[in-house]
């Protein structure tokens, strides 16, 4: 007869525990994340509006690269605060725009991570569920959101590099059971400085949370009434455009729903679809305050669908709400769709090892048994 013995933790695997359960052990797996992007996306400083951010911060440094359309440099209005931030970095530790550029890079993906790890500590129960979901959104960080023409994380170092992970630092503090406001304060306002259009859809989430939190249907309608009420008043307080500039916009397909491809558009009803139905069969390592994230993340990806459709269409008087892209609120959805999934696959190992594990005991068990029984014969037929 066989005796199940339950086993504890090995040491090793004790010691491994108490080490990413440090600060020192989970500053270190973080940034053996950061290089294993690196390996895994590489690193394309002029790829797409990589080289614009370069541009503008040479232009900042030395003006006399751009005598003629010196304004293409500073274009974006991100680009002022960002560039600016670059000229002095390079400035105070005399070293080139491509190794600044090489380092803030590596040190917005750490950042990144880090406020991933941030919001996780609050949304899944085990540390092995949050090291799964940032190892899975590590190998697929380069992923596109959608039809939006904007990728998860950037493999190059853009204002949006440095301001994303501000705001998810903001959004992982309001997570929190009592969140200290200063401090949402103070990561929303480099975030806003850096790109203040991602830093506006960090605070339409925080918003929706706070709302579902407090359980009163009329604050969360109140929230989508002001979205509605302040994309309704960007249209229609646009300047005028020109029939270059409308020409223009038009060609921009991404910026319009109603031109996307239909495996575009399955990329946006997909992720909430997904998100709702993790929320509804909710797994054992998910949070209350995980289920209040996802639902605020899917009301939100709905509200913007809408505003989408309402004021960013090719036919519209303007284009203005089509150019601030309201889609791109499905970032923070691809981020919890791609942290969601990693989390389940901690489940996967522990019940593929453990079924190896008894099977291969059980057998063991039984060749154990049956040698016990053929032991004598054995040994007389030796």
């Amino acid at each position: 007869m066989a005796t199940f013995v339950v086993t504890q933790p090995r040491p090793v695997e004790r010691t491994v525990r108490q080490f990413t359960a440090s600060r020192s052990g989970q500053a270190l797996v973080l940034a053996v994340l950061t290089l294993a992007a690196l390996v895994i996306h590489g690193y394309h400083p002029y790829s797409e509006d990589g080289g614009i951010y370069i541009a503008a911060a040479q232009h900042a440094l030395q003006p006399q690269l751009f005598p003629h359309l010196s304004q293409f440099a500073d274009a974006h209005v991100s680009c002022l605060f960002f560039s600016r931030m670059m000229t002095g970095i390079a400035t105070m530790t005399h070293l080139s725009l491509t190794w600044i550029f090489f380092l803030g890079y590596l040190a917005s993906v750490y950042l990144t991570l880090s406020g991933l790890h941030s919001i996780l500590r609050t949304c899944l129960q085990t540390q092995a569920a949050c090291w799964f979901a940032l190892l899975l959104f590590t190998a697929i960080m380069s992923m596109p959101v959608a039809g939006t023409s904007i990728i998860m994380a950037d493999p190059y170092l853009t204002s949006r590099s440095l301001g994303l992970p501000m705001v998810l630092f903001a959004i992982a503090e309001s997570l929190q059971e009592q969140p200290r406001w200063m401090r949402v304060a103070i990561f929303l306002v480099p975030g806003g400085l850096l790109h203040p259009l991602i830093a506006a859809c960090g605070i339409y989430l925080i918003a929706l949370i706070l709302a579902l939190r407090s359980g009163s249907r009329a604050m969360v309608y109140g929230v989508i009434a002001f979205a509605l009420a302040t994309s309704t008043a960007v249209h229609w307080l646009a300047p005028v455009e020109s029939p270059a500039y409308r020409e223009a916009a038009v060609s921009r397909t991404y910026w319009f729903l109603t031109r996307w491809s239909w495996d575009e558009i399955v990329g946006v009803i997909a992720p909430i679809l997904l998100l709702l139905t993790l929320d509804r069969f909710r797994p054992a390592s998910f949070t209350d305050t995980f289920s209040t994230f996802l639902r605020a993340l899917c009301l939100g990806g709905i509200v913007t669908i809408v505003v989408n459709l309402l004021f960013a269409h090719p036919e519209s008087g303007n284009h203005l709400v089509a150019s601030l892209q309201p889609l791109r609120f499905f970032t923070f959805l691809y981020l919890a769709m791609a942290l969601a999934l990693g989390s389940l696959l901690a489940l996967l190992p522990r019940r593929i090892v453990g079924g190896f594990i008894i099977q291969g005991w059980r057998d063991r068990s039984r060749k154990t048994i049956h040698r016990q029984r053929l032991g004598p014969w054995c040994r007389s037929a030796a």
